[in-house]
Order: structure tokens, then C-alpha cells, then sequence
């Protein structure tokens, strides 16, 4: 997401000066609320559905025990 720094606010090492326009992740953009604006409305990617397979399990089989020792 692009924001822009309301003053000079270091960020993830670099320095960026009041009014200057970066991009950082959405998770980092409530951590830093009162220190940025939002230049860029973020567009929300729909998460990727994983369709878990649906894999018909066979049925476990109770089958008779070898015989040992004949």
C-alpha cells in the first residue's frame, strides 16, 4: 500500500521525508496511523480459496488374520 509520511519517520532502515510517497505492507499500516496518510486506496486481493480435494476414504476392511504355524 502507498502512504505518505507526515513528517521524517524512519522506516525499515531508510529514513523517508515529511510528505514523501513509500509503499509498506498492510499489516504495518496500523502500527504507523499516526505517522502516515494513506496516498493509495489498497486493493484488497481475494484470498485464494483452497478447494480441499474431496477424496472418498474406502472404507476400512476388517479382513480375517493369517493363520501362523500351519
Amino acid at each position: 500500500m502507498k502512504v505518505r509520511a507526515k513528517h521524517w519517520l524512519k522506516y525499515d532502515g531508510v529514513w523517508h521525508k515529511g510528505g514523501e510517497t513509500f509503499e509498506i505492507p498492510t499489516t504495518d499500516a496500523k502500527e504507523l496511523e499516526g505517522m502516515i496518510e494513506i496516498a493509495e486506496t489498497p486493493v484488497l486481493e481475494p484470498e485464494l480459496k483452497v478447494e480441499a480435494e474431496e477424496t472418498a476414504e474406502a472404507p476400512k476392511k476388517r479382513g480375517r488374520k493369517p493363520k501362523t504355524g500351519e
